[in-house]
């Protein structure tokens, strides 16, 4: 004995399985193309905000060392002010002509 289908079941029948059969595209699509371009905008992403990281770190570092180095001249300077040591003066004064 077979079973007739009716044409409601029928129709349901054929509206679930497009709806899986569109649910499981969407799906792939976004699974197969766009998640592996969204991996690949985030890894250059991080790689230009690290090139802008070290960018920034090695400026910093630089201006760093000029300030430090200045501090350190007007160290040498101040502590020459209140011991009057003469070991600055052969140090720090060239010897020219016009200063012999």
């Amino acid at each position: 004995m077979t079973k007739v289908i009716t044409f409601n079941q029928l129709q349901l029948r054929l509206l679930t399985f497009l709806f899986i059969l569109f649910t499981t595209s969407v799906f792939s699509y976004r699974y197969y193309i766009e998640l592996p371009k969204l991996e690949q905008s985030i890894a250059k992403l991080s790689e230009r905000e690290l090139d802008i990281l070290t960018f920034n770190i090695s400026d910093k570092l630089e201006i760093l060392a000029r300030i430090n180095f200045d501090y350190a001249v007007w160290t040498s300077s101040y502590d020459f002010m209140r011991s009057n040591d003469p070991s600055y003066i052969e140090e720090n004064i060239m010897k020219t002509p016009s200063s012999v």
